[in-house]
C-alpha cells in the first residue's frame, strides 16, 4: 500500500468538496441579488456553465445569501439547456447575429417568458426562415435538433419544479 497515493487521493476529495459551493460576488452588479430576480438567474446560469455544476450556490453582497437542494439542482438543470443552446450557436459573423432564426436570437424568445418558457414561437420562427445558403440550413437544422432536445429538457424542470413545490407545501 502506497501512502503517498493515498495521502494524494484524500486531497483531491477534499478539494473537491470544497468546490461544490459556488461563491458569486454580487457588489458590482445592479440585480437584487436574489434566486427569483431574472438578471440574477441569467448570472448565476452563465457561472454554472463556466465552473460546473455546484451542490450549492452563494450570493455575497454584504449578507450571503445560500441555495442548496431542488433550488440549485433546477438551476442547474436550467443551465444545461443554456449549454445545450450554446452548442448550438452560429459562429458565421454580423449576419448570423441578426439573423431571427439564430439560436441566441430564439434563446432570448425562449426566456423572455420565463418561468413560462415555449419553444413553440422559435420553431414557427425557424420553419418561416428562408435558407440563403448551405450555411443556412445547416445551421437551421442544427437549431431545430437543439429546439426538440431543449423542449425536452424544459419538460422535464417543470416536472421537477412542480414535484419540489409538492415537497415544500407537503402534498
Amino acid at each position: 500500500m502506497n501512502l503517498k497515493s493515498m495521502f494524494g487521493f484524500r486531497r483531491r476529495t477534499e478539494e473537491k468538496k470544497a468546490s461544490d459551493v459556488l461563491r458569486i460576488e454580487c457588489d458590482d452588479c445592479d440585480g437584487e441579488s436574489d434566486y427569483g430576480c431574472d438578471m440574477c438567474l441569467r448570472c448565476m446560469r452563465a457561472r454554472v456553465i463556466g465552473s460546473g455544476e455546484p451542490e450549492r450556490i452563494v450570493l455575497h453582497r454584504g449578507m450571503d445569501k445560500e441555495y442548496s437542494g431542488d433550488a440549485v439542482r433546477i438551476l442547474n438543470d436550467l443551465s444545461r439547456i443554456d449549454l445545450v443552446a450554446k452548442d448550438a450557436f452560429c459562429n458565421g459573423g454580423g449576419r448570423c447575429l441578426t439573423c431571427p432564426s439564430s439560436m441566441d436570437n430564439l434563446m432570448k424568445d425562449i426566456w423572455a417568458d420565463f418561468p413560462e418558457m415555449d419553444v413553440d414561437p422559435a420553431r414557427k420562427i425557424l420553419d418561416s426562415s428562408s435558407l440563403d445558403d448551405d450555411r443556412c440550413a445547416a445551421c437551421n437544422i442544427r437549431t431545430h435538433k437543439a429546439i426538440d432536445k431543449i423542449e425536452a429538457m424544459l419538460k422535464e424542470v417543470s416536472d421537477d419544479i412542480v414535484k419540489s413545490a409538492y415537497r415544500v407545501v407537503g402534498v
